[in-house]
């Protein structure tokens, strides 16, 4: 007969019980026989039972919020090529998105969620382009009074979801707010850069982008949305320079390519 093997596949937790049952139980000369001993052994082996459930649904909140959070910031991109480079490759300019549909009082959604409850919640809104709902469960979220970093988050979310709303004022309004309450955040400055490029403010844009690129140097689109701002300013120089170095840290971005070529016809080079 050929041979056959167990494979036991555990937890962290399980193979931690499974070692001090081994040591208490079956490896000891004594093993416990009285209630009150068999009774401490079970509740530790519950107690760790449990751990290992809130453990997963943990885990599994995480693994739901980054499938969240990737799905979001793939839909702003997309919000952001249709607001700058539609209008720069094709001259189609941006008419806007917003549905029109007013915010309601946040006190709708009551106080029996959670903060990360909400969170979640705001962000499948987000994801579903519900901007609006979206919007109303971030600002729920900050009337709860939540800790500076929370309130930092949030108020870079809900810059989001005005942005995709073409709310723009009120996307800078949150952006400002969340590197008030965080200076390093370049997220944040980039997404007011953006802002203020869509505003054709291409000054005050170039300055966001800068500040994001003090705090991340190699930014990629930072780098590429001041080359923008750049070519729109008739600084073309900084232009191709800016082109040059975005090159190096994207060499195959299509966009970035056509960029530089119009750079560099302006500069008959």
């Amino acid at each position: 007969d050929p041979p056959v093997c167990e494979i036991q596949i555990r937890t962290i937790l399980q193979d931690a019980w499974a070692e001090v049952e081994h040591e208490l139980v079956y490896k000891a000369e004594f093993t416990p026989f009285d209630d009150p001993m068999r009774r401490k052994l079970a509740a530790l082996n519950a107690t760790l039972t449990l751990s290992d459930m809130l453990f997963q649904e943990i885990r599994d909140y995480q693994h739901q919020l980054n499938n969240e959070l990737a799905k979001r910031r793939v839909a702003f991109f997309k919000k952001i090529e249709d607001s700058i480079d539609r209008e720069l490759y094709s001259k189609i300019k941006d008419t806007g998105s917003y549905s029109g549909r007013e915010q309601k009082d946040p006190s709708w959604l009551g106080p029996w969620k959670s903060q990360d409850d909400l969170l979640l919640e705001a962000l499948h809104a987000h994801n579903e382009s519900d901007y609006v709902r979206a919007i109303d469960i971030y600002s729920h979220i900050l009337a709860m009074g939540p800790k500076k970093e929370i309130r930092a988050l949030i108020h870079k979310h809900r810059g989001m979801a005005y942005f995709a709303e073409s709310l723009y004022e009120e996307a800078q309004e949150d952006f400002s707010a969340t590197l008030e309450l965080d200076a390093d955040c370049y997220k944040a400055a980039y997404y007011r850069g953006v802002v203020y490029s869509v505003k054709q403010n291409y000054s005050a844009a170039i300055d966001d982008f800068n500040q994001a690129l003090i705090i991340h140097p190699y930014h990629f689109y930072s780098t590429y949305r001041r080359a923008q701002a750049y070519f729109h300013l008739g600084d073309y120089p900084k232009a191709l320079a800016d082109c040059g170095v975005a090159l190096e840290l994207e060499p195959l971005n299509e966009n970035l390519k056509r960029l530089k070529s119009m750079t560099l016809k302006k500069l008959k080079m």
